[in-house]
């Protein structure tokens, strides 16, 4: 599938259908190394180590990373992250306000039976 942005067109990647494995951590530390300043080669491997987007890393603050070094390893927390990532979206539900049960989208709670028009919310 092709796609345009910025006036140039370019190939949507997916890692499911282009990468049948991992490369190998040979392959990472390489890149990693080749990396022009310390800084550049910590943000590459924060980016492998926690699956992170470019734009959802670079968006982190300071106030959402919390140490706990009582743990073997001692272990980063972050809280709060932006997620980029957006679904497709594949059924929509009502909630009945009444009973609190989920429904697919139709006109009558499952559960209680209960008009979703009337007492449900999406």
């Amino acid at each position: 599938m092709h796609a345009w942005g910025k006036g140039r067109q370019y190939k949507r990647r997916s890692v499911d259908k282009d990468f049948k494995k991992f490369s190998g951590f040979e392959t990472l530390r390489r890149i990693v190394d080749a990396a022009p300043n310390p800084l550049v080669r910590a943000f590459i491997a924060f980016l492998w180590a926690t699956g992170g987007r470019v734009t959802e890393t670079l968006n982190l603050r300071n106030s959402m990373f919390e140490l706990h070094s009582d743990t073997d390893p001692p272990t980063l927390f972050v809280s709060d992250a932006p997620l980029e990532k957006r679904y497709r979206k594949v059924a929509e539900y009502y909630k009945c306000q009444l009973c609190g049960e989920f429904n697919p989208k139709r006109r009558e709670c499952l559960n209680c039976g209960a008009d979703l028009m009337a007492h449900g919310e999406r």
